[in-house]
């Protein structure tokens, strides 16, 4: 594993572990790790999170707790994946805006994002939170971004948040009408 195919903020200080065995649980989930799969060891995880070797640690055992994973001493952790989970398809960002109809688009994001992880896609979500300056910068967006994603649903248009897909090269559903001329803009949706 090159990059961390999973929302990760070792910023946070807090939630370390639970963040990392939330991000391989919904791997697994997804098909993403397939059954017999060998996943990184400890000191590996640590060092493409930036994290004691501890925090892996701990995710680890709680995921072979569930018995998602097996450990084999020295060898690392193997995935033991349920017969139900979906083939790997494909990751998804999913974007809220910020504003006075958060709730109704948070509540659209819930059903969004149900779909996609029932269909067998690894889902990000992010909030538009807004920082204003000279221009208005989404700095979640911006972080989130520097994952991987096969597409991102966008659920209301924000001209800057279009901006920031673009020179990401990542292709997007718009749900809404408006800002479709770009060669990114794969769809749009109507309320």
């Amino acid at each position: 594993m090159d990059s961390i195919p999973f929302p990760f903020d070792a910023s946070s200080r807090h939630g370390l572990s639970t963040q990392l065995a939330d991000g391989i649980r919904q791997m697994i989930a997804t098909g993403r790790l397939c059954d017999g799969e060998n996943l990184p060891g400890v000191r590996e995880w640590a060092s493409m999170l930036g994290v004691s070797i501890r925090v892996p640690q701990i995710a680890l055992e709680r995921l072979a707790a569930e018995g998602l994973v097996v450990a084999r001493p020295r060898r690392g952790c193997v995935v033991r994946a349920p017969r139900s989970s979906p083939g790997w398809r494909g990751h998804v960002l999913v974007i809220i805006p910020e504003g006075d109809y958060g709730f109704y688009q948070g509540v659209m994001a819930g059903r969004v994002r149900a779909a996609l992880v029932a269909a067998g896609y690894l889902v990000t979500t992010v909030s538009l939170f807004c920082v204003r300056g000279n221009e208005r910068r989404y700095p979640l967006l911006e972080l989130a971004l520097k994952q991987s994603f096969d597409l991102a649903v966008l659920l209301a248009p924000r001209r800057e948040a279009v901006r920031s897909l673009e020179r990401a090269k990542v292709q997007y559903v718009l749900f809404g009408d408006g800002m479709r001329d770009s060669r990114f803009c794969v769809g749009s949706v109507r309320r």
